[in-house]
């Protein structure tokens, strides 16, 4: 939850954007994102056109790879914001998982929050999946490894460094909204909010039962 000494009531913490941008990234596919080195190839070409960077990505045996951005998809994957397919299932000539939005429709709430912190952003991840989204995996590690970054660097060295400030800053939302999307994001509320929830269905609590008891009604 956001720092409370931070003054900055119109701001989202950097982990939370990180979540909200890797959400809004896999809502733009039109039927999920196919594996889970797509997903880092995508989010390493949108990095490479931005400014702001919220993931660290190293050359790794498959080229591009973040750790921090498996750690914020294990993430949304067990608060239940995304959900894993295994495609040996689903695609018997693919493997690994197709990763989607839990729910679909959220794509246009998380689309709203990231125009109001950048619409170029926005613009620049539609571009990047429109141009190499839906190529064949082939074709996309053979466009990755041609980048000039990528070609000059030592095996398991730094490529991008994450740049993200402590806060960025949400103009024309309230600090209602703003807060209902840092609790949102926040894994240990969610995962909190889940543990209550089970608890609940195990031991059949009943709130009328403990208002009875509590002489309530």
């Amino acid at each position: 939850m956001r720092d409370k000494a931070n003054n900055l009531a119109n701001a989202i913490s950097r982990e939370t954007f990180k979540k909200l941008f890797l959400l809004y990234i896999v809502g733009n596919f039109q039927s999920g994102v196919y594996g889970k080195l797509r997903l880092h190839k995508i989010v390493y070409m949108i990095e490479r056109k931005i400014e702001i960077k919220p993931f660290e990505f190293r050359k790794y045996h498959y080229g591009q790879y973040s750790e921090s951005l498996d750690e914020a998809q294990d993430q949304l994957l067990s608060m239940g914001y995304l959900i894993a397919i295994p495609l040996r299932t689903e695609f018997p000539d693919r493997s690994g998982n197709l990763f989607e939005l839990a729910d679909k429709g959220m794509r246009t709430y998380y689309s709203l929050f990231i125009d109001k912190i950048n619409p170029n952003l926005k613009k620049k991840i539609r571009e990047t999946i429109k141009r190499y989204g839906y190529l064949s995996e082939e074709d996309l590690l053979k466009v990755a490894y041609k980048f000039p970054e990528f070609a000059v660097a030592e095996f398991n060295s730094v490529i991008f460094s994450e740049q993200l400030p402590d806060f960025l800053e949400i103009k024309g939302l309230s600090s209602d909204d703003i807060e209902e999307l840092e609790i949102s994001l926040n894994p240990r509320f969610i995962n909190l909010l889940n543990r209550m929830d089970n608890a609940f269905e195990q031991y059949q609590f009943d709130p009328q039962k403990v208002k009875k008891v509590a002489g309530l009604i």
